[in-house]
């Protein structure tokens, strides 16, 4: 039986473990209720350019702004037919627990992205250790605000 990702506001939320810190390098793991895998990150920048790329597969937060053709529907249907059909993954995705158990060597936050509009990121990090939330309207300010808490 194939499960449905039902993608709503606490289930879209990812939990980004943070594991080494050497240098500008920082790496770790995403876990989240919409992945089926820990996504890993060898820097931020791979981090923000995979998690845009779930975003835009899963289309959540829809992108305020999306390429759109004007191709006839019998020529769409056309093309559609020739492509090969990816194989579907039946492997079930994350569950809450998992999400809430992972813990990075160096930190962990829980990052939500509300939409994307303007292309980029509007959204909040938690802190799970009670420091609160920080807003941000950019993908510069969420690594701003990464690079401010590993920092501390």
């Amino acid at each position: 039986m194939k499960q449905q990702l039902r993608l709503n506001y606490n289930s879209s939320k990812m939990r980004v473990c943070v594991d080494n810190t050497d240098g500008s390098a920082v790496s770790g793991r995403v876990f989240s209720q919409r992945l089926k895998d820990i996504l890993f990150f060898q820097d931020l920048n791979s981090l923000v350019l995979r998690l845009d790329k779930l975003m835009d597969e899963q289309n959540y937060p829809q992108a305020f702004q999306r390429k759109r053709s004007f191709k006839s529907l019998q020529a769409q249907s056309r093309v559609s037919k020739s492509a090969a059909a990816p194989e579907e993954d039946d492997r079930p995705y994350m569950d809450e627990e998992t999400v809430a158990a992972a813990v990075g060597e160096k930190a962990t936050f829980i990052l939500q992205v509300q939409s994307r509009q303007n292309t980029n990121w509007q959204g909040f990090v938690e802190f799970p250790d009670g420091a609160g939330n920080r807003e941000f309207e950019s993908e510069l300010g969420f690594l701003e605000l990464v690079k401010d808490l590993l920092s501390n």
